[in-house]
This record gives structure tokens, C-alpha cells and sequence, in this order.
């Protein structure tokens, strides 16, 4: 006969591991979703605007974009392009009358590119174009809408603005404060984050503040290197230099004027 001690903790046992069975999904869950975004960009020719500098303040601003890298629709572009195809099917083959041309004007109204969703490459023809998460060589995708700039005001401080076509999640970020992480070392900033619609392109405008030390992130910019920059909650901007030799010229020449 077992006693009743060892049958009491056998019962408690029992009831720790029925518990943590039931924990361990919540657990898995939470863990998945801290990885947040991992946003990559560029930087590239062309120069936007060239280092200005009008005895006070210093501006200039370079094309960036992400890798040029097919990716998967998210639940809600693909929620968004099931509504576009329903009331394109019901435009195209209902009946003449108010529905079918409600449905059109519906459709008219979608604009799929403001979520990020494009229709074929630039090098496809008709026939092989599908939907898709946008990319660089996606049709409607200009080089230049993306974007860094630089404004300082020399030995005082320097901030750099990060626009982008803004990525699903983003919109839960609003400003922090944390370390940009260079080839040697790091800066402090602050940061905030802002949304609006720029011809109908849903976009983010991201803006890093520092002190007189911050215009040290230029070197890396040209020396090819990455900046990385906390967007918050373990999600980061990664800002790959340029091996360019005139874009990395102006670099250097922003670099003269901020340092």
C-alpha cells in the first residue's frame, strides 16, 4: 500500500504539470511575438539633396531602399486583396445596373500600393504579373521615395530622419530613447515616429536626435558599414552604408560640416 504522504505528492505533482501544460502555449505565444521588425535598407545613389549649409545648419538627404527581395503577403494585405477581387469579379461580370457599378466604384476606391501590396515587375509583361508585397523592381516603386536626411548645426547636435514606406506594426510605435549601435561603438538618441499619407502611400517619417557626437554615424555610412538603429520592444533599422564612390564623396562632405 502506497501511503497517504506519497499519494498527497503525487496529486501536487500531478497538478504542477497539468498547470504548466497549460501555461506553456501562453509561453510560446509571448515568446514568438517579441521578435518584432527587422527593417534593412540602403543606402544608394542618387544624392537627393547635397550638403546645404547656411552658416547655422547643415542639410542633406540620400535615397535609401530595402532589399530588393520577394516576401510573403501579411493576414491583413491578403484580407485587403480578397475584398479588391471580390468587387472586381462582381464589376466585371455582374449584370448593368446599380450593384455592378457600386461594386465598381468600390473598387475604383481601393488602392492596394498605400498597404503595400503591388501588381507585377518591372520587367514582366502582363500575363506574368501577379500580386505582391512590394519591392524595389515592383511596378510603381520610384527610387528616391525612400529616403535619409541629415540636419546638424556643427558641434551642437545632429538629427537624422528615416523615411520609409511605413511597414505593418510600426503604427504601435510612437518615441523612445535608446543606443545606435556603429562598427566600434555606440550613440545615444532619442527617437519618434510618425505616420502619414504622402500621395496616397501610407509612409513613416522615423527621427533620431543626437548630441555633437552624432555625426561620428556618418564614417560608417562611408565606410560601407551598418548603423543600426532601436525602433523599440527588440525591432531595429538597419542603415547599410554605400561603396559608392560619389555618393560616399558627399557623405564625406556632410561629414566635414556636421563633425
Amino acid at each position: 500500500m502506497i501511503p497517504i504522504t506519497a499519494v498527497y505528492a503525487l496529486e501536487i505533482l500531478l497538478v504542477r504539470y497539468l498547470a504548466a501544460l497549460i501555461l506553456l502555449p501562453t509561453f510560446i505565444t509571448t515568446s514568438a511575438t517579441a521578435d518584432d521588425m527587422k527593417l534593412r535598407y540602403f543606402v544608394i545613389s542618387p544624392v537627393i539633396a547635397k550638403m546645404k549649409f547656411n552658416g547655422i545648419e547643415g542639410r542633406a538627404e540620400f535615397a535609401i531602399t530595402p532589399p530588393d527581395e520577394a516576401r510573403p503577403l501579411s493576414a491583413k494585405q491578403n484580407e485587403l486583396l480578397e475584398q479588391y477581387r471580390a468587387v472586381n469579379d462582381q464589376c466585371q461580370g455582374g449584370r448593368p445596373g446599380p450593384e455592378t457599378d457600386k461594386a465598381c466604384a468600390q473598387r475604383d476606391e481601393f488602392n492596394l500600393s498605400k498597404f503595400g501590396i503591388c501588381f507585377g515587375l518591372k520587367d514582366q509583361s502582363m500575363a506574368e504579373s501577379e500580386w505582391h508585397a512590394c519591392r524595389v523592381s515592383s511596378n510603381g516603386y520610384k527610387i528616391g521615395s525612400e529616403y535619409f536626411s541629415i540636419t546638424c548645426r556643427p558641434g551642437e547636435s545632429l538629427s537624422v530622419t528615416l523615411g520609409i514606406e511605413a511597414p505593418e506594426g510600426l503604427s504601435e510605435l510612437t518615441e523612445g530613447e535608446g543606443m545606435v549601435k556603429l562598427e566600434k561603438g555606440e550613440l545615444k538618441a532619442t527617437y519618434s515616429v510618425n505616420k502619414n499619407d504622402i500621395q496616397d502611400v501610407e509612409r513613416a517619417s522615423i527621427v533620431y536626435d543626437f548630441d555633437a557626437t552624432g555625426a561620428s554615424l556618418l564614417r560608417d555610412v562611408y565606410d560601407g558599414n551598418r548603423v543600426v538603429f532601436p525602433l523599440g520592444s527588440g525591432s531595429t533599422f538597419v542603415l547599410n552604408g554605400s561603396i559608392d564612390q560619389k555618393l560616399r564623396d558627399e557623405v564625406a562632405r556632410s561629414y566635414s560640416v556636421c563633425k
